[in-house]
């Protein structure tokens, strides 16, 4: 639209004779010099905003990645305790049941073995939450690099618009220029 209105303008020029000539003949190549650079850079932006959007794309589905992950080592850690505190409480019975001896023994053999069960359980309740956790801080980052890698889209977006407004205020204002130069001649 730009090119065609410097091609009317460098038309208009050759009606004219003189100065004005040659000043609405440079403003239509300038409109057409102008109108070129704008869709350049537009066509810059865009590559930069698709750029920007593979690199927003590839973040989150790292952060996805590392969330996965994160989940499935929580959640077997918190198997692996949970066996571990069985495997406990299952000693702690056989030895009270063995312990058909001393009664001091037993009981404190049993009260040993009762502690390290609530040692080990609250350990695997330690690990669970510091699972958990980490599997938040991890959501928690992935919605971030998200809402980073939108407003960046957009950001680049508005840019492109805003340029292709530049350029196109550009343009319309040397033809209204050259057509009032016209108009007075």
């Amino acid at each position: 639209m730009a090119d065609v209105a410097g091609d009317e303008a460098i038309e208009a020029a050759t009606k004219v004779s003189g100065k004005l000539a040659t000043a609405v003949d440079e403003a239509g190549r300038m409109a057409k010099e102008s109108a070129a650079n704008g869709f350049k850079i537009a066509e810059n932006m865009a590559q930069q905003a698709v750029s920007a959007d593979k690199a927003g794309d590839d973040a989150i589905r790292t952060a996805m990645s590392i969330l996965q992950e994160l989940a499935s080592r929580a959640e077997s850690t918190a198997k692996s305790a949970a066996e571990r505190a069985t495997g406990a409480e299952a000693t702690a019975k056989a030895a009270a049941e063995r312990a058909t001896g001393a009664e001091t023994t037993a009981r404190a053999a049993a009260d040993r073995a009762v502690a390290e069960v609530s040692r080990v359980r609250q350990t695997a309740e330690e690990v669970a939450q510091s699972a958990r956790r980490a599997a938040e801080e991890a959501l928690a980052k992935a919605e971030e690099a998200l809402v980073k890698a939108v407003i960046k889209r957009l950001t680049s977006w508005e840019w492109i618009v805003i340029l292709v407004v530049i350029n196109l205020s550009i343009v319309f204002a040397a033809v209204l220029i050259a057509t009032a130069l016209g108009a007075l001649i």
